[in-house]
């Protein structure tokens, strides 16, 4: 648990100045309310007992001056470590959005979408009010106590070891429901999680929902969820009903013992009326700290989940990660070499590609083809290094993909994928992405060539119209224009089309085609495609069987065999007669 803490902490330092700041107004304010007490001590004994009307009145517009600097030093504490909380938030959240970024395919498709917001957003806002809690409650706090303690000590020693000894059983009360609210915390966590990732994955899938009329379905499940998270977090509201009252309770027995030896004390003339009065003063200022101590025990213990959960995410070791000797591979030709490539996605033995040799020369347009799960995407995500092979290697131009470093290759890389990833922003916004630093007349003319300038101009903003997230507004085809523009503005060496015009109508279809022609003019291209009628002009087919290649060739030498690529080409025809 430690561990977590400090390294949480470590994320403070940058502000040291701004903290200790904040630190000396929460001492200050601490011993504002410390001398407040002690001005009663001085009103019994020197005031009221002498009826010093000096005293009196300055002791007034002491209690006022008190009061005042009381009031500067909380506006200090709470705005100084509110500040120091809010950057250590953003810089935290900024490290865990970087690390997301950098980490490999495999990773994010081994974990929900939901879930990882969840840990991004609720995760880190649970070790926000932790922190808030931390710096500006249990600090202060403690430093009440110690003071609290000290004036005991010189009030009436034997008093106040009465009172000390008092602290253990509450102590171990606290660890003891601490412990347990950890435990719950977590399922509390996982549950939130799970909250968020369904309701991530129903809205995403929302056409599918009402095309199928599970609305119901998906409603019964969401109550069904969310009946647990309730479960969950009435056992973590259990605990924390528990752990209060417990700890007042075993407090009341400690002050009932102080009332009764202090009351004796005063009896036998062994304490003065003022020094009592100021002890049982202070010892029930001691009641809002400790209790403060108990419910930052409380957050404490929930908020290293959320601790464990963020930096489960920024030490994971599935980062893309270039070789230590990486070198940046220069301007590139375009020529791929996939020689004795295996694969396998997981750790059983079944691979997705199997002794896979490929060479495409610069400007070769190379269609990818076969039965679902034959290895056609695998293919493309090992040329765009999203994952490096089991055995073999992919060259560029001669250079071993795994040798350069990835951001000098990529960016010489074009990928229109079969789904249409568009961003919330403007037209230009996302033909620009292509491009950092793209000029309007660079946008303009990439549009022209994806046949997307027209429909753009006709909306009401032109270039500056503002596209819904996931390209809402936009029919397929105009998002796989502009996905085309993208690819045109980036002018990549190699280009990879990932099933670009399937389930498009015919007028959509001819236009995206004509985009993608001037598109993989002179590049290495690689086409992905389940539809054999649109790779016909291809300068070259290979197709895939349960990750082998098992025939290569141009369509006319194909069709003319009976392998598999003519039986998979006869049977779509057959079945595009039948519709």
């Amino acid at each position: 648990m430690w561990y977590y803490i400090k390294r949480t902490l470590g994320y403070i330092k940058p502000y040291a100045k701004e903290l200790a700041v904040g630190f000396l107004c929460v001492l200050l304010m601490s011993l504002a309310n410390l001398a407040l007490p002690w001005t009663l001590k001085v009103a019994v004994d020197q005031i009221l007992t002498e009826k010093n009307r000096f005293l009196l009145n300055a002791l007034a517009i002491t209690i006022l001056l008190i009061m005042l600097l009381k009031s500067i030093f909380y506006y200090g504490q709470k705005y100084l470590l509110t500040y120091v909380i809010q950057r250590m938030v953003v810089d935290l959240r900024n490290e865990v959005f970087e690390t997301l970024q950098y980490l490999s395919m495999a990773y994010h498709e081994k974990n929900r979408v939901g879930e990882t917001i969840s840990r991004l957003i609720n995760d880190i806002n649970v070790l926000k009010e932790t922190v808030v809690t931390t710096l500006t409650e249990l600090i202060s706090d403690a430093l009440m106590i110690t003071g609290i303690l000290a004036m005991l000590l010189y009030l009436n020693w034997r008093l106040a070891i009465i009172t000390i000894l008092t602290l253990p059983s509450a102590a171990y009360a606290m660890n003891l429901f601490g412990k347990k609210m950890r435990s719950i915390s977590r399922q509390v966590q996982i549950k939130a999680a799970d909250i968020t990732a369904l309701i991530k994955e129903s809205l995403s899938a929302i056409r599918i929902v009402k095309a199928f009329n599970r609305e119901d379905y998906e409603v019964a499940k969401f109550a069904k969820e969310n009946e647990h998270n309730f479960n969950v977090t009435m056992k973590s509201a259990q605990v924390e009903a528990t752990l209060p009252p417990i700890v007042e309770f075993l407090a009341t027995i400690g002050l009932t013992v102080i009332l009764w030896y202090g009351g004796n004390e005063v009896i036998n003339g062994s304490l003065t009326l003022s020094q009592f009065l100021a002890f049982m003063i202070y010892i029930g200022m001691a009641s809002r700290p400790l209790n403060g101590l108990s419910i930052a025990t409380n957050i404490l213990q929930k908020s290293v989940v959320s601790m464990e959960r963020i930096f489960e995410i920024i030490d994971s070791d599935e980062r893309e990660e270039d070789a230590p000797d990486a070198y940046p591979i220069p301007q590139i030709q375009g020529r791929v070499e996939l020689k004795d490539v295996w694969f396998t996605y997981g750790d059983d033995d079944k691979m997705a590609l199997s002794d896979i040799s490929l060479t495409v020369e610069p400007g070769e347009a190379v269609a990818l083809v076969g039965p679902s799960g034959a290895g056609k995407s695998t293919i493309a995500n090992l040329i765009l290094r999203f994952y490096d092979p089991a055995k073999g290697a992919i060259y560029i131009d001669g250079h071993n993909l795994q040798e350069v470093r990835l951001d000098s290759f990529r960016c010489q890389i074009g990928l229109v994928p079969q789904e249409t990833i568009l961003f919330a922003g403007t037209m230009a916004d996302n033909i620009a992405y292509g491009k950092e630093g793209a000029t309007r007349s660079e946008i303009v003319e990439a549009a022209k060539l994806a046949n997307a300038h027209d429909f753009i101009e006709d909306m009401a903003m032109g270039y500056d119209t503002t596209i819904g997230e996931g390209g809402i507004g936009l029919s397929g085809g105009q998002g796989q224009r502009i996905a085309i523009a993208r690819a045109i503005l980036r002018a990549p060496r190699i280009l990879i089309l990932d099933e670009a015009t399937s389930a498009l109508d015919v007028e959509s279809e001819h236009l995206v085609k004509e985009a993608l022609e001037r598109l993989m003019e002179g590049r290495t291209t690689f086409i992905i495609a389940h539809r054999l009628s649109t790779i016909q002009n291809a300068d070259r087919i290979v197709v895939l069987d349960k990750g082998r290649i098992v025939e290569m060739g141009t369509h006319e030498d194909l069709i003319k065999t009976d392998g598999l690529y003519s039986r998979l080409y006869k049977y779509q025809a057959e079945m595009a007669v039948g519709m």
